[in-house]
């Protein structure tokens, strides 16, 4: 441990040591715009690698659940959490946590507990492996990594989907940019405006999508139950071989399919594109180019 000592006048000596504490709090001060990259250690042992990860309370700069390199500390502001020990844990946020990046290099991982305001990317690093947020996102969730993700708490923002592995939403999110891999929406899961599909193939499984849903570039809508809006398909594939869907806009692409118990309730109009339909049922068809 540092020892300091300050001779004053005569022969008095005054003395004072620099706690791990104090250091943490030299080192990593919330709110002042420096992003450290922390690991989760609450079963650890403190100032000591490597991070045995372990269930636990996260705050804000509080507890000194997490290391900084070989330094236990608390998290501060806008730091990225880094879950790499395995074990299958649970964490509970037990205050509002600013945080930029989380990252889940293990599988098992479940976060709990209050609001996470997310600035960064929540990735699952690697394929086969998982990981569940079931707190609410006060902005946007983006999402990355080859793994799948549960995102079972509401997202006030957008939910932007870049990563290879599967995402499953089952709650409430204010819209979805879906760009590669999977985004399973559950029965609960509302998309409040716009749904966009860019790539890779969003399942409605029982999920509401409320606003418009456009298609573009090689990307399926695949809807299995639940209800669907507007589908605007630019290119792409639409399979639908069951659910309500409010309308239909099919501007290109030429694998789409109605089947099973399918059913599109208003207009369908199609446009240099084509559809099959060996089931379901489809109210009005315009056909143009």
């Amino acid at each position: 441990m540092p020892f300091f000592a300050a001779r004053g006048t005569g022969t008095k000596t005054s003395s004072f040591f620099l706690t791990t504490a104090l250091i943490s709090g030299l080192i990593a001060v919330p709110g002042q715009g420096i992003s450290a990259d922390l690991e989760w250690n609450a079963g650890g042992v403190v100032d000591t690698l490597p991070a045995v990860g372990g269930v636990g309370d996260w705050d804000q700069g509080l507890s000194l659940n997490w290391l900084n390199a070989a330094l236990s500390v608390g998290f501060g502001v806008g730091d990225n959490a880094l879950f790499g020990a395995p074990g299958g844990y649970t964490v509970t946020a037990v205050d509002t946590i600013s945080v930029g990046d989380i990252t889940f290099s293990e599988t098992g991982i479940a976060i709990v507990g209050s609001d996470l305001t997310v600035a960064g990317t929540i990735s699952v690093t690697t394929a086969g492996d998982s990981a569940s947020i079931g707190n609410d996102i006060t902005a946007n969730a983006n999402v990355g990594g080859a793994g799948d993700l549960n995102l079972t708490g509401e997202v006030a923002g957008s939910v932007v989907m870049d990563g290879s592995g599967t995402l499953s939403v089952s709650n409430t999110i204010n819209a979805l940019d879906h760009n590669t891999g999977t985004t399973n929406l559950g029965g609960g899961s509302v998309v409040t405006t716009t749904t966009t599909v860019d790539d890779g193939t969003v399942v409605v499984d029982g999920g509401t999508l409320t606003g418009d849903t456009t298609i573009s570039g090689t990307g399926t809508l695949d809807v299995d139950t639940g209800i669907v809006g507007n589908v605007i398909a630019n290119s792409g594939t639409l399979d639908a071989d069951g659910g309500t869907i409010g309308s239909l806009d099919l501007d290109g692409g030429a694998g789409h399919t109605i089947a099973d118990t399918a059913m599109v309730t208003g207009a369908t109009t199609i446009d240099n594109a084509t559809l099959t339909q060996t089931g379901g049922a489809l109210t009005t068809v315009t056909l143009g180019a």
